[in-house]
């Protein structure tokens, strides 16, 4: 069994998603092995969640750390662009 450290925090989204009518609000999990820092999962809840999911199954397929992540720097305005602040 792999112990992981979790977050599961609502919060407003990007001035990006308050350009239309979607939701104002999204929530989200990151599971993270604490001894190797790897993501192992991602639960995405709120508007584009269907293509930021994209970028951690990614991380995922090809190894990459949490620390990988979140030292890339994602274009902004995007929806990538969370993804530094949320994991």
């Amino acid at each position: 069994m792999i112990e992981a450290k979790s977050w599961w925090y609502p919060r407003k989204v990007t001035f990006t998603l308050q350009q239309d009518d979607r939701p104002s609000f999204a929530a989200y999990k990151i599971l993270i092995d604490p001894q190797t820092d790897l993501i192992l999962g991602a639960h995405l809840l709120g508007p584009v969640a269907e293509e930021t999911i994209n970028l951690f199954a990614m991380a995922i397929r090809h190894g990459l750390t949490a620390s990988d992540v979140r030292s890339t720097l994602f274009a902004f305005p995007t929806f990538g662009h969370d993804i530094s602040q949320i994991i």
